[in-house]
């Protein structure tokens, strides 16, 4: 650099900067003289989904317990009916009943400024699942976890006598239904469920005899033998205080007394769901494209429950199972579900996205 004669190096140096300060003013002057026309952005706000009656009720029931209408305790048994039996709700707790306006007792430490309760249909924020009213057929346990999550997230704070009572309708309703399957059929590792009266049943299952059942155990049984040959420890019926793994199949599915998808409309059916120690499948899924890598799916969420560590059966030793799952798990146990029903079926293929909406696929 030191040989450019300083005449030629001051030159260089000023074309340079002339070049430079070009450039921005040549952008300049562009933008001046020939603007852009402004780009029209249309954005396109999705559809809310279609509030069930339960969250509806919540919604209002929620909204009173802030206000300081209820207690922590009441609201709990309310919310309690709002997924079991909402029709059997107050007037001004059902979903149909319009919005209207609840003030605070005097007696209690909260502010008396009214609150206005949202109409039926509203956007509130609920402890659901935000995809919890979506439609389609499914596995159900999004649907059932985001309802008892709705319900129990403060059981903690409730006074003994509504844990009792809620826990005690839980089960007395859990074993009401169970006792209408009054027919099984038992494999190495599973006791199949269903009721004899059954319409939504092939014929042949007003007995023993029974085709879907059958189709059901050979499929659970096949898949338990996969999951073993992948290396997975295998889940001791006794671990969930049970000889053999429930299998349990209704007409709607129907546990701890809140039942799961419409029984007509094709497009809201909930296939099955599976919680420690039991599995339930729906009993008009003729389709055995669909009816064996289902249960392949439910069995599956058994392995998972087994590792994670979850033990016990019944409606009461599930309550940390639900929030465990809604809380943040339940994309993981959907997706790797949903990989292991094409693991063990390559050649059935349910539809992409019906197991759960928002899952991620693995397919490898």
């Amino acid at each position: 650099m030191n040989s450019i004669h300083p005449v030629v190096r001051a030159l260089a140096l000023s074309i340079l900067l002339a070049f430079l300060s070009f450039i921005p003013l040549g952008v300049a002057h562009a933008s001046v003289s020939s603007p852009r026309p402004a780009s029209k952005l249309v954005h396109v706000q999705p559809p809310e989904p279609e509030a069930e009656p339960w969250e509806t009720s919540i919604a209002k029931i929620e909204a009173a317990r802030h206000a300081g209408a209820l207690s922590t305790s009441e609201a709990a048994r309310l919310r309690w009916l709002a997924i079991s039996d909402w029709q059997q709700l107050p007037p001004s707790y059902q979903p149909q009943a319009p919005s209207h306006v609840i003030s605070a007792p005097q007696d209690r430490n909260t502010s008396s400024k009214p609150r206005t309760l949202p109409a039926p249909g509203a956007s509130v924020p609920l402890h659901a699942h935000p995809n919890s009213s979506e439609a389609g057929p499914t596995d159900g346990m999004v649907q059932a976890a985001a309802r008892m999550a709705a319900v129990f997230s403060d059981h903690t704070e409730w006074d003994s006598a509504t844990t009792e009572a809620i826990y005690a309708d839980m089960e007395q309703a859990q074993q009401q239904e169970l006792v209408s399957l009054n027919l099984n059929i038992t494999s190495t590792h599973f006791v199949i469920h269903w009721a004899a009266n059954d319409d939504d049943l092939p014929d042949g299952c007003e007995t023993t005899a029974c085709s879907y059942a059958r189709a059901i155990s050979d499929s659970l049984e096949l898949s338990w033998r996969e999951f073993e040959n992948y290396g997975y420890n295998m889940p001791p019926p006794m671990h969930f205080g049970k000889e053999k793994i429930d299998v349990y199949i209704q007409p709607v599915v129907t546990v701890c007394g809140a039942s799961y998808g419409d029984a007509e409309e094709e497009d809201k059916k909930i296939l099955g769901m599976s919680w420690p120690g039991d599995i339930y499948l729906r009993s008009d899924q003729s389709n055995h494209d669909v009816l064996l890598p289902l249960a392949t799916h439910e069995l599956y969420h058994q392995v998972q429950w087994y590792y994670v560590g979850f033990s016990g059966n019944g409606c009461g030793s599930w309550i940390s199972p639900w929030l465990w799952y809604h809380t943040g798990s339940a994309w993981l146990m959907e997706a790797t579900a949903t990989w292991i029903e094409h693991e063990v079926y390559p050649t059935r293929s349910r539809e992409p996205g019906a197991t759960y909406r928002g899952a991620l696929r693995l397919d490898f």
